[in-house]
């Protein structure tokens, strides 16, 4: 597993335990046949309750310094070339003192004015390639909107309901559209391009 992924793994596995006791579970036995990555889309989508329209993976197009130049959060806001994240947001928790919306206790309800307060040009995702895993498309990520990228793997897959609530309300609200990138490699073995190798 490259670096891009271990990052994007140890980013979930902190929020996780910041806030959750974790139990982990055998996986079912039922289902030894490695899926392609139609079933697994099929699976996701059910699962999550998303279009698989929203989910993508990370091309070998990508530019090998793209690490550098996205946010090492699970869910990240990006903007032209702007970008921020749940970690770098700041609001209000349940004692009135000001934390990073990610933290335990955190005022979870966020609008759209306070995430282009926080958008900054330090990371703009222009290294980095998506491609729909259902489609094969490109994404192209919009000049004058915003847009909520989520980093997902389906080992943590229970942990991560409350951030794919968070951006399905934000869609509600506001109209934010979301891409959900997937880390599941194993599961997205049969895709040609799909970034797998170390970067360095």
């Amino acid at each position: 597993m490259n670096k891009f992924y271990n990052l994007c793994l140890i980013c979930i596995v902190v929020f996780c335990s910041s806030c959750i006791s974790i139990e982990f579970k055998n996986p079912s036995k039922t289902s030894e046949k490695r899926p392609s990555s139609e079933v697994y889309l099929d699976s996701l989508s059910k699962a999550t309750k998303i279009d698989k329209k929203h989910f993508y993976y990370v091309s070998t197009e990508s530019d090998s310094t793209f690490l550098q130049n996205i946010q090492a959060s699970i869910v990240s806001f990006v903007k032209g070339n702007q970008s921020t994240s749940i970690d770098k947001i700041m609001v209000t928790n349940k004692n009135g003192a000001t934390v990073p919306l990610n933290t335990c206790g955190a005022d979870k309800s966020i609008s759209k004015e306070e995430i282009e307060d926080f958008l900054k040009g330090e990371k703009t995702y222009d290294d980095l390639v998506l491609k729909s895993i259902k489609t094969k498309e490109n994404y192209t990520f919009p000049e004058d909107e915003i847009v909520s990228f989520v980093l997902y793997s389906k080992k943590v897959g229970a942990f991560m309901q409350p951030e794919l609530n968070r951006v399905k309300d934000l869609k509600e609200k506001y109209n934010i559209n979301f891409i959900i990138v997937s880390m599941d490699l194993e599961e997205l073995h049969n895709i040609p391009d799909i970034w797998d190798n170390a970067i360095f």
